[in-house]
């Protein structure tokens, strides 16, 4: 939209300035009054281009909100048909979806129903204008002070006056429905943007870690989403190189948000999250040290595509023999070999031909396969049973010995492996002992 604005608009402006000023100066060379008739419907015009633009403006919004429902409807409703067959919700999706309809059709039909309006007001006025102008001539005409021929070319310079201005004030809608395009994009672009400034010193973080491996720690943290809402404070967490370090806590507490601020997705209001190798390089926890994680986040992360084409998203150039001993250390090869096509096969949109434990341990291949230090598990085995469980975070740990393991879970099976346990619950995070624990298990 802004785009075919700017290609448009300023040529138009240029031949209807032209047009209008050529016209101007030939009738006020030959009778000023006559241009003054011409103008005399300008001012209507030009208050009701004003409301006009006011009224477009606002319809335009109300057109991109729709659409932007509309967009949300539709991915949220094809992404959860299973959910919404299975609860019988089709009647009730159904209507929503007419309510969306009938909203968009109501938006279109006022705002067909208000450019109508204003056009028979425009044109209205332009005929008399038009007819003021003719009378005036032929009343010149009459009173012999002007010939035939002239009155002929008033008449088409009154008329090429008043469309000219016309052509002016109808550029207007094009140029608010840009400026309001623009608006959406400028919220964008204004947004904060990842700073990658330490970049380099994390890739070398990353090299080390070779031979060291990489620790996370948080000091004295607070955060908050909302002003004094607090997720925490003073909240302390360590993990280091070799070990599976656990976070448990009610849903909703804090655990997915500790595993952001790890990350780098969030920043605390208070306290340091720094990343780095034991005795040696250390740097705050930003878009720059994301490159030393491998994150399973809850839920789905599949793509439509082969399952090769799923791993090698993390690392482009890996062979078809590193895809395989990812997919054998995620325990997910014993599936995939029997498979018709193997690693070529097509996973299909959201996955849907694996169950979920299957689609966890495809997930955990290809965080593998990136062969970052730092491994981030957010409930990523809670479809996988103990057994199986056990043997991917052995696998895990067997495959790259100084590798760190954060898990955020609710299952006893996995705290056993775990060197420590953080809880959080109620604004506060700290390492908890096995009897607290049991008491945890108890109670949740």
């Amino acid at each position: 939209m802004v785009a075919n604005t700017i290609l448009t608009f300023l040529p138009n402006v240029v031949t209807t300035v032209i047009s209008f000023g050529g016209a101007f100066i030939i009738v006020v060379q030959n009778d000023p009054w006559m241009a003054l008739i011409a103008l005399m419907g300008a001012p209507i015009s030009f208050l009701t281009s004003r409301y006009s633009a006011r009224k477009m403006r606002d319809f335009q919004r109300e057109n991109q909100n729709v659409a932007s429902d509309r967009t949300v409807f539709d991915q949220e409703t094809f992404q959860n048909m299973q959910f919404i067959k299975a609860f019988g919700m089709v009647e009730r999706v159904t209507e929503k979806f007419h309510k969306i309809q009938d909203e968009s059709v109501r938006i279109a039909l006022d705002q067909n129903k208000f450019q109508q309006t204003m056009t028979i007001a425009t044109s209205l006025v332009g005929q008399a204008v038009g007819y003021a102008c003719y009378g005036f001539a032929a009343f010149r005409l009459w009173q012999r002070q002007i010939s035939y021929g002239t009155m002929t070319m008033f008449v088409s310079m009154a008329g090429s006056l008043r469309g000219s201005f016309s052509g002016i004030l109808g550029l207007l809608p094009m140029v608010i429905r840009s400026g309001i395009s623009a608006e959406r994009i400028m919220e964008i672009t204004s947004l904060p943007r990842d700073s990658m400034e330490d970049k380099e010193e994390a890739e070398e973080i990353r090299r080390e870690s070779r031979r060291k491996g990489v620790f996370v720690e948080m000091e004295d943290v607070d955060f908050a989403y909302e002003e004094e809402k607090w997720v925490y404070r003073d909240a302390r967490f360590q993990a280091r190189p070799g070990e599976i370090v656990a976070l448990i806590g009610p849903s909703g507490q804090g655990k997915t948000t500790t595993l952001n601020l790890l990350l780098g997705l969030y920043h605390p209001q208070r306290g340091q999250v720094r990343v780095g190798n034991p005795g040696g390089r250390m740097l705050r926890a930003s878009s720059s040290t994301r490159c030393l994680f491998s994150y399973i986040p809850q839920g789905n992360t599949l793509f439509t595509g082969t399952i090769a084409d799923n791993m090698r998203m993390v690392k482009p150039e890996a062979t078809d023999e590193e895809i395989r001993s990812a997919l054998e250390a995620a325990c997910a090869w014993e599936f995939v070999e029997r498979l018709e096509k193997g690693m070529d096969t097509e996973v299909r949109e959201r996955g849907n031909r694996f169950s979920e434990g299957q689609k966890q341990r495809l997930s955990i291949a290809r965080a593998l396969l990136a062969d970052a230090p730092v491994m981030i598990l957010d409930e990523a085995t809670s479809a996988l049973d103990v057994a199986t469980e056990r043997r991917v975070l052995r696998r895990i740990i067997r495959r790259e010995p100084h590798r760190t393991v954060i898990v955020a879970a609710h299952r006893p099976s996995v705290f056993s492996m775990c060197s420590r346990i953080y809880k959080v619950q109620e604004g506060h995070m700290a390492e908890v002992t096995e009897e607290e624990v049991e008491e945890f298990l108890q109670a949740f």
